[in-house]
């Protein structure tokens, strides 16, 4: 079974996930505006994910929204978006 990995980024105009595998290959992704609803919002999103739930290892959040998201929802890895971009880069480009 494979152990997915559910990113999320949730910002002031939008919020966007994304399910990958182990091999960093995309499995499900969406994009939403959030008119000032991000909870809401990422609720209905997560809602579309759920034949994934049972194989969701981890759970990481960026964004602006971030720290409030992360108090509702059970997030593993809370983090802005610089520091995002730099562990993807290195884990692309070592």
């Amino acid at each position: 079974m494979d152990k997915l990995f559910l990113g999320i980024d949730v910002g002031s105009t939008s919020c966007k996930l994304a399910v990958v595998n182990e091999d960093n290959l995309v499995l499900y992704s969406s994009y939403r505006k959030i008119n000032a609803q991000p909870l809401i919002v990422l609720n209905e999103m997560l809602k579309d994910i759920l034949c994934y739930k049972d194989k969701i290892k981890n759970v990481g959040i960026t964004g602006s929204a971030r720290k409030f998201i992360s108090k509702v929802f059970s997030v593993d890895c809370v983090k802005n978006e610089i520091i995002a971009h730099a562990i993807a880069s290195i884990s692309m480009y070592p």
